[in-house]
């Protein structure tokens, strides 16, 4: 799993980074497309996994991974 998500921040890095001012040209197929639209809702529900278990448990280690663990689209 963990080489899933270093792959989809990879691709996500290389699409950020391709932008007007960027020559380099870069075009996602629609499956490219479509990985990284699960790996972003596979983290959102990571995290929610984590937020629950600091809610259920008190533990301090789920709110730290949580917090760690946090979606890009929420930083």
């Amino acid at each position: 799993m963990s080489k899933l998500l270093f792959s989809g921040f990879i691709a996500l890095f290389a699409l950020i980074s391709c932008t007007k001012d960027n020559p380099i040209e870069s075009t996602l197929t629609e499956q490219e497309k479509s990985d990284l639209i699960f790996l972003r809702q596979e983290e959102k529900s990571a995290h929610d996994v984590y937020v629950y278990a600091y809610q259920k448990y008190a533990h301090f280690v789920f709110n730290n991974i949580s917090i760690a663990n946090k979606p890009i689209s929420t930083i």
